[in-house]
């Protein structure tokens, strides 16, 4: 089992998921946030945490380079989070 911090895209949640495929940074995924399912994109692989994570439902796309470099940037330079800075690359739907 590997473990990931996601960062849930268009929020500035940061969580960590175990994933029994290998992911890696920029992977657009599915997860589930409180009994429903969002997007989120993996951030990097991190170390077994001592608390019990949900798992990866599946993976569903990916940033490219480009995106990331401009993700990052963008979280920076305007100090926002990066899962909503990556919000402005992928469409989510609000339910």
């Amino acid at each position: 089992m590997r473990y990931y911090e996601i960062a849930i895209i268009s929020t500035p949640n940061i969580f960590t998921y175990s994933s029994s495929f290998s992911l890696k940074k920029g992977d657009v995924v599915e997860v589930e946030v409180k009994s429903k399912l969002k997007k989120g994109m993996v951030l990097k692989e991190v170390e077994k945490p001592f608390f019990k994570c949900k798992e990866v439902v599946k993976k569903v796309g990916e940033f490219t380079d480009n995106q990331l470099e401009l993700i990052e940037f963008m979280a920076k330079y305007y100090f926002a989070s990066v899962g909503e800075s990556a919000g402005n690359f992928y469409e989510v739907r609000v339910e």
